[in-house]
């Protein structure tokens, strides 16, 4: 049955750099542009327990953005993520079929050392039987449908 309403709906594909000095909510990276593809790069450098420094640079653009974040609440500095998740906009949206997306040379640590996805605590996604994983320096999420 062909459906006019909804044939003549446009979907809108919207990508967006953001940041979350956890409990606070999210912020975007304002003025950064993201397509699909794109080589990007990010550091993130707590200061202190309440400051810290993030930097994104787009290789294939050569944008590069940096947001310094001052009287947060209190870091724990236990905690490093490297993640593809759905959103909520008054609930969550429907989940974007985003690919794979690999997050490479992946590091966590202090000015002593660090530690990658090997060594490092791993929650898998899991979405009809298939499951999100992991090597020595890197993590690959993929899309299931």
């Amino acid at each position: 049955m062909f459906d006019p309403l909804c044939a003549s709906r446009k979907v809108l594909i919207v990508f967006a750099a953001w940041y979350e000095w956890f409990p606070s909510p999210t912020n975007d990276f304002s003025g950064f542009t993201i397509r699909a593809g794109d080589n990007i790069s990010a550091t993130v450098i707590a200061d202190s327990l309440t400051s810290g420094t993030a930097t994104l640079i787009n290789y294939s653009t050569g944008q590069e953005v940096t947001k310094i974040l001052t009287s947060q609440p209190a870091l724990c500095l236990e905690n490093a993520e490297w993640i593809v998740e759905d959103y909520s906009m008054g609930g969550l949206v429907p989940f974007a079929n985003f690919g794979t997306v690999t997050f490479t040379d992946v590091l966590a640590g202090t000015s002593t050392g660090g530690i990658g996805p090997a060594g490092a605590t791993i929650f898998d996604i899991v979405k009809n039987g298939r499951v999100v994983g992991a090597s020595s320096s890197s993590v690959t999420v993929s899309y299931t449908g």
